[in-house]
């Protein structure tokens, strides 16, 4: 500070970095820009709001005091382990669980001394140079969506987690408050944001939940918030938590363990295997068929609904409808994936996540009777009544 002839307010002595929107910040940058002090302090919380300080700006000053402080040779205001939840005190439940570095086994592995419960993983200056950073940078260049993947995966030092969401892209409506738009800062909110692990997951949480889910899943609240469409599976036959209370999916979990969605889907694959479907052995090659017959078959939960016959012929298809139009009906590949050079089975008349109505002895979670058009390709005027009655072939015409 100098009496007279200051550069900048404060009575500042040298001339203050270029004008933001925090003039503290501006002053502090007037050394810390990398001439008159050789290495720059950037960081994305200068001009970001901080809910303890009644949404004032974030500056140097919010974490510094030049002055002193609790820690004078970084000059913080409060211990490097307590810093950051002075603010972040929704992250505070992740203290001394497994995810903590500084009390958790696996941080040893990673080659890098701990910084503090939370700098390691979001270091505050040079992000990219530091931590966990440094290592996720190794294993594929890109922190946003490998971070947690630095620890699960092969050979490292916690469970690999693949699953077929990552990277996955759901449409913006605002259902999920934790995915990642693929977007840069100051740019409109795209019509799609890309999921990630903490889509799903919370590690900062201490709530007792082993998965660390950002919500329940025995009532299907963490699905139906992206799938809000199939919601009206609950409390139908295919809600095994009422059919099949006692039926194990393949992490040998009842239905009321893992909600009538874990009961069919498995988010994460078990090990060795990249198959997300969770009740039962499905077959690779059969169009999906399997989905089905893993209930409806002998000796299955579903063994009162055999259907006969249960297969369509194997003519060669070419759907000219796409999903969303009016008239779809999915056809399917070897795979059991949506293909318009598929085959007709049995998701292509039924859909099992829909409500049933009044009448349940006629509608079998039929599609809509509108949607014959696909049918009446082949079938012309038949269509409706082969679609109707077509495992009942006394009564095809």
């Amino acid at each position: 500070h100098t009496t007279h002839n200051a550069q900048g307010p404060h009575l500042w002595s040298q001339t203050p970095a270029t004008s933001s929107s925090d003039d503290l910040s501006d002053l502090c940058n007037a050394c810390h820009n990398g001439q008159i002090l050789a290495s720059p302090k950037e960081t994305h919380h200068i001009s970001t709001a901080a809910a303890a300080d009644n949404d004032e700006k974030r500056g140097c000053s919010t974490c510094h005091n030049s002055h002193g402080g609790a820690t004078p040779a970084a000059q913080l205001w409060s211990p490097q382990d307590r810093l950051c939840t002075d603010c972040h005190k929704d992250k505070e439940g992740i203290r001394n669980t497994v995810h903590d570095p500084t009390t958790g086994q696996w941080a040893g592995h990673l080659t890098f001394e701990s910084q503090g419960l939370c700098l390691d993983c979001h270091p505050i200056h040079e992000a990219r140079d530091k931590g966990v950073i440094r290592t996720a940078l190794g294993v594929n260049g890109n922190p946003d969506t490998s971070l947690c993947e630095i620890c699960h995966r092969i050979n490292a030092p916690a469970k690999a987690m693949p699953t077929p969401h990552m990277g996955k892209q759901i449409r913006g409506t605002g259902a999920l408050q934790h995915t990642l738009a693929a977007v840069t800062p100051g740019d409109k909110i795209p019509p799609y944001e890309t999921i990630h692990c903490i889509t799903c997951h919370d590690i900062h949480q201490n709530t007792g939940d082993p998965m660390l889910l950002r919500a329940p899943r025995q009532n299907a609240e963490l699905c139906l918030s992206c799938h809000s469409h199939i919601g009206d599976v609950m409390s139908t036959p295919h809600d095994l938590r009422i059919s099949a209370p006692n039926a194990e999916n393949n992490r040998k979990e009842t239905a009321a363990e893992s909600g009538p969605c874990g009961a069919c889907h498995l988010i994460h694959p078990l090990a060795g295997t990249t198959d997300a479907w969770a009740h039962g052995n499905r077959s690779k090659d059969d169009f999906g068929i399997s989905y089905c017959t893993t209930c409806h078959r002998q000796g299955e939960s579903a063994e009162a609904y055999i259907p006969n016959p249960s297969a369509h012929p194997q003519v060669p298809l070419y759907n000219r409808f796409s999903p969303g139009q009016p008239g779809y009906m999915p056809t399917l590949d070897e795979e059991g994936h949506y293909s318009p050079t598929g085959q007709i089975t049995c998701l292509t008349c039924h859909d099992p996540h829909v409500a049933m109505t009044s009448n349940t002895d006629r509608h079998f979670f039929l599609r809509s009777k509108t949607q014959q058009r696909f049918c009446a390709d082949c079938h012309g005027k038949e269509s409706l009544w082969r679609y109707l009655y077509f495992h009942q072939q006394d009564r095809k015409p």
